[in-house]
């Protein structure tokens, strides 16, 4: 199967990634999340245990899902992590997910007020 056919669900395992996401929003105090190419939410550890803004607004948001495949696609043309302000005004960072020069993903952390 070449590169460009693989989907993250066939590279990544999840289990090991929720830990890493785990201790990274233990550390940070913010949210992580996974997403596929499209935009669509895979994974995600949140901060506290309370509902986020994210989730208030809700992860399934076509306007949240819009802005997220758009932040993994600029991120992977930059070649470098985008930061930029979401539908809500509040700050997010995307670093994008690929694989022989492929878009796979995205992680995006956040959001955070400045």
């Amino acid at each position: 199967m070449a590169s460009g056919e693989q989907t993250l669900k066939e590279i990544v395992d999840f289990g090991e990634l929720s830990e890493v996401f785990k201790y990274f929003s233990l550390t940070t105090g913010l949210d992580v999340f996974l997403y596929g190419a499209d935009g669509v939410e895979l994974l995600s550890r949140k901060a506290k245990e309370s509902v986020s803004i994210c989730g208030l607004a809700g992860k399934d948001c076509a306007k949240c899902v819009e802005n997220m495949s758009y932040s993994g696609k600029k991120a992977a043309d930059l070649g470098q992590p985008y930061i930029y302000t979401c539908g809500c005004g509040l700050v997010k960072c995307t670093v994008p997910v690929t694989l022989g020069g492929v878009l796979l993903g995205s992680i995006a952390c956040g959001p955070v007020m400045l």
